[in-house]
């Protein structure tokens, strides 16, 4: 997907979490100069995942906290919020402090998760909207045949899993060693805290079959 195209994405998904939770009739101004805004904003963020792509839900991530935080000025004229609020310097350095930084607090996500309840929203819906599920470019790694023979070897040992989670992409509904573990759960945890899009689209496929 073009880069200008992820943007309009957002801009909508922007939009509709507002004119939803916040003031029904809100609506971003024309013009360039919104996707201009989101572009360099999305780029700021790849400082926050400098050792791997920046997958959809990532980007879901920050744009739900930074709209959280300005969720009571939003829309009021008279406190004259901006959207480029949402995607400075500073934006990004708040979202690395509450969520990445060792002292954060993550707890955060409980309220946001909340937060987006009342409108009857969640992270994977909105996910949705901003991915192109034909061409997800996670997508491929939903299973990977290559990696049974490690996932055979580690089951045999102890404490086998947490080798297995360090060199390989986890828990597949497709892996027939996969079936066979006793560590299901644990290796669908650290999925859902360390690649939940994967995580999702495996989910996904599993409701297609």
């Amino acid at each position: 997907m073009e880069l200008k195209e992820k943007c309009s994405k957002i801009q909508k998904m922007i939009e509709g979490i507002v004119q939803v939770l916040i003031k029904r009739d809100w609506k971003l101004p024309g013009g360039p100069s919104v996707l201009t805004t989101i572009e360099r904003g999305l780029n700021r963020m790849k400082v926050l995942y400098p050792y791997s792509e920046m997958a959809d839900d990532r980007i879901v991530d920050f744009v739900v906290y930074q709209l959280y935080r300005y969720r009571d000025i939003i829309g009021t004229f008279d406190k004259g919020w901006n959207l480029s609020w949402c995607f400075s310097d500073n934006a990004v350095q708040k979202y690395k402090k509450q969520f990445i930084d060792a002292e954060g607090k993550s707890g955060m996500n409980y309220y946001i998760d909340q937060w987006l309840q009342e409108g009857q929203l969640d992270r994977q819906k909105l996910t949705r909207q901003i991915s192109d599920p034909q061409e997800h470019p996670m997508r491929k790694y939903v299973y990977m045949p290559s990696e049974e023979q490690i996932k055979k070897h580690s089951i045999k040992m102890e404490n086998g899993h947490v080798l297995c989670m360090m060199r390989t992409t986890g828990w597949s509904p497709f892996s027939e060693t996969c079936k066979q573990c006793q560590h299901t759960d644990e290796c669908i945890d650290y999925l859902e805290h360390n690649v939940p899009e994967l995580l999702r689209l495996r989910r996904e496929e599993i409701n297609k079959s």
